[in-house]
This record gives structure tokens, C-alpha cells and sequence, in this order.
């Protein structure tokens, strides 16, 4: 006698099984519907692509994301019409610096400018200077003067003293500015034609001053700077005509 007993039955209450001989035993065929809802609630496999992306790598993690920007100008005073140069840097969050380009711009366009790290002055004030990357943005500020240009003609207390038919030597190497100065010219008092440079020599030809007397020759002396700029300075020539 076969005191075994049959599997128990698979499947919800409601289904109802086919039983079918084999071996004696009894097995279940269970609905087609109930099959697919089992299977339908198994995890998907370990290893099996389910969409999900992969974990940050150092690459495409936080290694790699700009926590910070370091914006400096090499010259953070500077005049109108002058160029200084920035330079920016970006940082992830451990310090580590990072590979970026950056947009730039000026807070106050009117007093400098901001161009590929080139900041021109172009009004008397301060501005910050702003280097951006994936959202994040640093800065500098840039104070901007007014240019300068201030000649000097020389002499002891302004005053050349000499002979007639003698060379006199002049002096313009006081004269300073903002910008390279990239002109001397001289106008020595008489009539002669201009002369150039910044130490230039003049004589005075005694024609022009009576004998056993001394005459003052206004001198003047105007400069130009690289940007233009023009300033002048006067000094005097005595000139002696001895007997």
C-alpha cells in the first residue's frame, strides 16, 4: 500500500489543478496566469542590465566637479587705457586644481573691461573681475586711475645758463607718465627749429644777444606719452655774450 501522499497543491485558492498519473505520484499543472504573476515578482538577476547608470568614478564623480574659482589680476591698479592681465583657476572640493575655460565679465563694464583675461581701464573707479565655469564663478578687483603725464624741462630751478656760440645741454629725463613717453620735442626760444629727444643740445648764435650782455630765451619743452597724451613744462635760458 502507497501511504505517500500527493504534492500539495500550487497555485491561488481558485485554481483549479489537472491532476495527471505518473510514477504514482500526483503533479499539479497550474494556470498559465498564475505562472507569469509569480514571475512577474522576482527580483531582477545580479549582473543584469536594469538601467540603472553605474556609480560615480573618478572621472565622472566629485573629483571632477568645480567646487571653487581662484580669479587674480596681475596688476590690480591700473589707469585709463592701460591692460592688465587675469588669470583664473578652478578646484574640485578636495583643492585638487581642474582643467576648465571660463566666460569672463566686469561688474562695472564703465570702469573696465573683460575679455579673455584681458581687463582694459577704460573709466577712474574699481570693478570686479569675474571668472565663470559649470556654474560656479570667482572674482578680483581692478582699481583704475587716471593716467598721469608730467614733463619736466630741467635746469637748476628751471634755469640753463650759457654762453653764446656754446652748445647747451637740455634736460627732459624728469619727465615722467602713466605710459612710455614716446616723444620730446623742444622749442629753445629763438626762432630756431624744434629740437627732438629727450637730452638734445642748442646754441645760441651770438648774433642774438648784444656784447657784455646776458638774454633769457623762454624754453619749452612738450612730450606725448604712447597713449597720446601731450604735457608740457617750460625753463629759461640765460645767455651770456662776452666782450
Amino acid at each position: 500500500m502507497d501511504n505517500r501522499k500527493p504534492l500539495h497543491r500550487l497555485g491561488p485558492p481558485n485554481t483549479r489543478p489537472t491532476p495527471t498519473p505518473r510514477n504514482g505520484w500526483w503533479t499539479w499543472v497550474v494556470d498559465l496566469a498564475f505562472v507569469v504573476a509569480i514571475a512577474a515578482t522576482v527580483p531582477p538577476m545580479l549582473g543584469c542590465d536594469t538601467g540603472t547608470p553605474p556609480p560615480p568614478n573618478g572621472n565622472g564623480g566629485t573629483e571632477n566637479i568645480v567646487a571653487s574659482v581662484s580669479v587674480s589680476v596681475v596688476q590690480s591698479s591700473i589707469v585709463v587705457g592701460e591692460t592688465a592681465t587675469a588669470t583664473a583657476q578652478a578646484f574640485n572640493a578636495s583643492g585638487a586644481s581642474l582643467s576648465r575655460t571660463f566666460s569672463w565679465a566686469s561688474s562695472n563694464p564703465a570702469v573696465a573691461q573683460a575679455n579673455n583675461g584681458a581687463v582694459l581701464g577704460v573709466g577712474v573707479g574699481s570693478a570686479s573681475i569675474r571668472a565663470t565655469t559649470d556654474g560656479v564663478t570667482g572674482s578680483a578687483n581692478v582699481e583704475v586711475a587716471q593716467p598721469f603725464l608730467n614733463a619736466d624741462a630741467g635746469g637748476v630751478n628751471g634755469v640753463y645758463e650759457g654762453m653764446v656760440d656754446r652748445a647747451v645741454i637740455f634736460d627732459g629725463r624728469a619727465s615722467a607718465g602713466s605710459f612710455p613717453i614716446v616723444s620730446y620735442v623742444w622749442d629753445f626760444g629763438d626762432g630756431s627749429g624744434p629740437g627732438q629727444g629727450m637730452t638734445p643740445t642748442h646754441t645760441y648764435p651770438a648774433a642774438l644777444v648784444f656784447e657784455g650782455q646776458t638774454r633769457e630765451f623762454p624754453v619749452t619743452l612738450t612730450i606725448t606719452d604712447s597713449q597720446g597724451n601731450v604735457a608740457s613744462a617750460t625753463a629759461t635760458a640765460l645767455i651770456n655774450h662776452p666782450y
